[in-house]
């Protein structure tokens, strides 16, 4: 949400581009985030593993953010591809990650578990653009911001690792699975 929010901002003030351009090369990332949310649901099905796929979809987003932060002063055609491809970080791993607990948790909770676990990710989503703005706010610059954002996405992409994968139990109602 921070760069969702941000972005058009932050381009602006690195180049004068009319509204039109503005808003046709902010749509880019999303395109990326929904090819890229297809294709690593897709992998993520096909080798029935979910939290590796997840986490390495934040990793490359994070890691994209960064580098185009890093590139900024010396290619801003570079810089804004790494942030294009840091779509894959946000919504590649969406798939993948909300699969995880309709496997693993029982149905009598699960609901309950996604509802808590989106609640905490809007309180992020709440959050981020607030601090990004503090911090364009406080140094004069969106790269302390999206430095931020590349942080948080690779904290994310470390947690999801932690995700437990493995079913509590089975419940024998249940068909086992695809």
């Amino acid at each position: 949400m921070g760069l969702l929010f941000w972005l058009p901002s932050a381009m602006g003030k690195f180049r004068d581009l009319s509204s039109l351009s503005t808003g046709l090369l902010y749509t880019i990332p999303f395109i990326v985030g929904a090819i890229s949310v297809l294709l690593v649901s897709r992998h993520s099905d096909k080798a029935r593993e979910r939290r590796f796929h997840a986490a390495g979809a934040m990793l490359f987003g994070g890691s994209c953010i960064l580098l185009a932060v890093v590139l900024i002063p010396h290619s801003l055609v570079l810089a804004f591809a790494f942030i294009a491809l840091s779509g894959v970080g946000a919504y590649g791993p969406m798939g993948a990650f909300w699969a995880i607990p309709t496997e693993t948790l029982s149905p009598r909770i699960v609901g309950s578990v996604m509802g808590f676990v989106n609640a905490i990710g809007n309180l992020g989503a709440y959050f981020a653009p607030l601090i990004v703005g503090h911090l364009n706010k406080r140094t004069g610059s969106f790269l302390s911001g999206f430095t931020y954002l590349g942080v948080i996405t690779l904290v994310a992409a470390g947690l999801a690792t932690l995700l437990r994968t493995t079913p509590e139990h089975l419940d024998s109602n249940l068909p086992e699975g695809p």
